[in-house]
């Protein structure tokens, strides 16, 4: 597992985790990110995802046989842990603005491994949980 620099109080306190849509296209690649997470914090967060992901997914699923694939496997792992996660509305230009600023407001951590969000979420004081390998790793700046 890679290098995990705690997690803040409000996300112990909250224990909710914002899933960004590339993540879930890792799925694929034997991710397992709700287990991964569960391992590294020590605990069983709920793991939000946004109507703006589920919209990002379907699009992508357009985009060819391979990303048609990672999709429907993303929804066959989702589909198997429904109890793990709740499906959210959040305004937002985009799903990232959508996540960033729904973390933000619940004191939640975001799971992604998007450069620029990642880099948004550190500039946001949010905590950040991102694969790294075929694990996850967390840091908090806040």
């Amino acid at each position: 597992m890679g290098i995990n620099k705690g997690v803040s109080s409000e996300f112990k306190q909250n224990m909710g985790v914002v899933v960004d849509t590339n993540v879930l296209l890792y799925i694929q690649d034997g991710l397992s990110p709700f287990e991964e997470v569960d391992l590294l914090i020590g605990g069983s967060p709920k793991f939000y995802i946004l109507e703006e992901v589920m919209r990002e997914m379907q699009l992508l699923s357009t985009h060819g046989h391979s990303m048609e694939a990672r999709v429907r496997v993303a929804m066959e792992y989702l589909s198997a842990r429904r109890e793990r996660w709740i499906l959210d509305r959040w305004k937002g230009e985009g799903a990232d603005d959508a996540i960033l600023s729904y973390a933000a407001s619940k004191g939640f951590a975001v799971l992604t491994n998007d450069f620029m969000l990642k880099r948004r979420v550190k500039e946001a004081g949010v905590t950040l949980i991102f694969i790294k390998g075929k694990r996850v790793s967390s840091t908090v700046l806040s």
